[in-house]
């Protein structure tokens, strides 16, 4: 709930009493993946620092939280991503790749 609504000190009191930084919700979404579709870049690099998993993919599409940033157009949230080595050219089940998902909204140059 804190990813979703983009609530960093509620996040941030959860990471430090030891919450599970991949648990998933019944969509297989993690935090990560939740606050990098929801924008809020902030909490990504909470979440980040924190330890969860950068290219933690959900199950069903192989979506990775940079694919999810770049297809919706979070600027923000990808550069915190890439700033930790997520790779923008994983491939998601779909074959769909974060640069291209990104170019098709002219983030890049």
């Amino acid at each position: 709930m804190c990813a979703q609504e983009g609530r960093r000190k509620c996040a941030r009191l959860l990471v430090r009493a030891g919450a599970k930084l991949e648990a998933r919700t019944a969509t297989g979404a993690t935090a990560l993946f939740i606050a990098a579709r929801q924008d809020h870049a902030d909490l990504v690099s909470l979440l980040l620092k924190a330890g969860a998993a950068a290219d933690a993919a959900l199950p069903s599409t192989g979506a990775t939280p940079l694919m999810i940033g770049a297809h919706l157009g979070h600027a923000g949230v990808c550069e915190a991503l890439l700033m930790v080595g997520c790779d923008p050219l994983t491939h998601s089940l779909a074959r769909s790749l974060a640069r291209s998902l990104a170019r098709s909204l002219a983030m890049t140059d």
